[in-house]
């Protein structure tokens, strides 16, 4: 591969990545894993560590998402630069004494305050430009009851606007044109007009980025009970963390799959508590993501069958080709529901993600892929009785 051809790949994955398009052309899911992502951007360093790509946030063009271009001036909006695979890999600093926090995996936004008040919402882009979103974040202050942010405070707030597995589930109820919650988010924030969906849509605050005001204390709160967030987004969610003195793999495995069943995450993020403030109140933090590579792999789905729960509701399960996983070898996994197949297009020879930990089951992360003119064989009429089934929401019953 050419270092012309390997710059126009890094650009359209990161483009599809942050726009769900690419040179005109819609895409529901990602085209590569982060994993592949991250080693060919790291091929590109080794090779030719001039590119103009490595300075221009992957060559990606914020300017195909609608809206008006921001430049972030002070508040970073660079992504986190660790991220280790294993958990040998882990910075020093990062080993005792953390924060444990959910990686959601949503669009990563920031919001601006100036004498307490709500002046701009703009998207990450390339990270140094970005899109201007207020309205709709002002149409989620209006949903949501406000916001009381304090007359001394002018500064920037970090956070990721994610949809939460529940009302995802309510979205795929009223027909939302979506194949997963993230292209959804990405899809509501960078729609022209304000869509009433946009009410499913949260934004998760999770860390000042600047303080110009330099009135609040530099780190992280220990309670509930000090946090700014509550206080000043009451009716926004709060980001799930945890603190740990120490902590083991295990620990960040059980994190993650608890927080996984609430919100679309795709790991953690180990912060210290040790956060400086430079003079113009930009803040900056040690922090590392981790994400849980070993326990994720692909597998190719070979069938579904269909079961008959208690509630009279027919569930998916996708057989795939033997794979090993947490020194188990899986060969079925739960689709969760009907809508899913649906959506995704699932059928035998689609690509998918799988994840195990522990004792937990096997289940779904993501689909990779489906075939070209795939149709999902959904049954119409229950393998029990034979009765007409119908759709009942994300289900059919």
């Amino acid at each position: 591969m050419t270092i012309v051809v390997l710059e126009e790949l890094i650009t359209k994955v990161a483009s599809i990545y942050y726009s769900g398009e690419y040179n005109g052309a819609k895409y529901d899911e990602p085209i590569m894993s982060d994993k592949q992502f991250d080693q060919y951007v790291a091929w590109l360093k080794a090779t030719n560590p001039k590119s103009r790509i490595l300075t221009t946030g992957w060559g990606y063009n914020p300017k195909t998402v609608p809206g008006d271009k921001v430049t972030h001036l002070r508040g970073t909006m660079d992504s986190i630069p660790r991220k280790p695979r294993e958990i040998k890999g882990i910075p020093e600093s990062l080993k005792h004494n953390v924060r444990i926090s959910a990686k959601l995996d949503g669009l990563s936004a920031k919001i601006e305050i100036k004498n307490g008040k709500f002046v701009r919402m703009s998207t990450r882009g390339d990270g140094k430009i970005g899109i201007d979103k207020t309205d709709k974040f002002q149409y989620m202050i209006d949903q949501r009851g406000g916001v009381n942010f304090p007359e001394t405070f002018t500064g920037e707030i970090r956070g990721e606007l994610v949809i939460s597995n529940v009302d995802w589930e309510k979205m795929l109820e009223k027909g939302a044109p979506y194949s997963h919650a993230r292209n959804a988010a990405s899809g509501l924030i960078n729609a022209d007009e304000l869509n009433p969906m946009l009410s499913y849509l949260s934004f998760i605050p999770y860390k000042i980025v600047r303080d110009e005001s330099k009135t609040l204390p530099v780190g992280f709160v220990d309670s509930p009970e000090e946090c700014v967030f509550c206080k000043w987004m009451p009716g926004f969610p709060q980001l799930p963390w945890k603190k740990f003195e120490t902590y083991s793999e295990d620990d960040l495995v059980n994190a993650f799959v608890g927080w996984s069943q609430i919100w679309p995450i795709d790991g953690v993020v180990i912060s210290s508590y040790n956060v400086t403030q430079q003079d113009n109140g930009v803040r900056i933090y040690d922090e590392c993501a981790y994400k849980f590579e070993s326990l994720k792999k692909e597998a190719t789905v070979t069938k579904i069958d269909w079961q008959m729960g208690k509630t009279n509701k027919l569930t998916p399960v996708l057989n795939i080709e033997p794979t090993e996983l947490d020194g188990c070898t899986v060969t079925h996994v739960t689709a969760h529901n009907a809508a899913l197949v649906r959506n995704a297009n699932l059928c035998a020879g689609s690509v998918i993600e799988v994840m195990r930990s522990g004792g937990v089951i096997p289940f779904l992360c993501s689909v990779v892929s489906v075939p070209d003119n795939s149709q999902p064989d959904i049954p119409e009429k229950c393998p029990q009785c034979g009765e007409d089934l119908h759709w009942r929401g994300v289900d059919i019953a």
